[in-house]
């Protein structure tokens, strides 16, 4: 049928509501007591839910992307951490014994003053990746 015959064509050009119309809509016969503004607010409560589903499903991407991230730099401080225990404990073992040379008792203290500085940025990812283990 043309669309000016149609008698929904008066529904949907101004909105008002139509009653004991008939329209077949896909193939299927539908009664028009609808209003067409019911209608219209029923598609765009689906469409609002459809994009509040997809706008959770985004926050919860986000959310993953954020966990793995955290548990890589987590697993990469941890790991620095492991490598600077024997490190210190390397350089602690000669200053006990007694340095005689003030030059060595600089270097070693600077070496170990490195690697308590490294230690504490270590903590700084540890506390973002772990906060409830610290």
């Amino acid at each position: 049928m043309p669309h000016a015959e149609n008698p929904m064509e008066e529904v949907f050009r101004t909105g008002d509501s139509a009653r004991d119309l008939e329209a077949i809509v896909e193939k299927l016969t539908v009664c028009g007591w609808w209003s067409l503004s019911t209608l219209l607010l029923g598609l765009s409560a689906q469409k609002q839910a459809e994009k509040d589903r997809e706008s959770l499903r985004e926050e919860l991407r986000q959310s993953q992307k954020l966990e793995a991230m955290g548990q890589l730099v987590g697993g990469v401080a941890h790991d620095f951490n492991n490598l600077l225990t024997p490190v210190m404990g390397s350089l602690d073992l000669p200053r006990r014994r007694g340095l005689r040379d003030e030059r060595e008792k600089r270097l070693i203290g600077g070496a170990l003053q490195s690697a308590e500085r490294a230690k504490t940025l270590v903590k700084r990812p540890l506390a973002f990746a772990c906060p409830q283990r610290l």
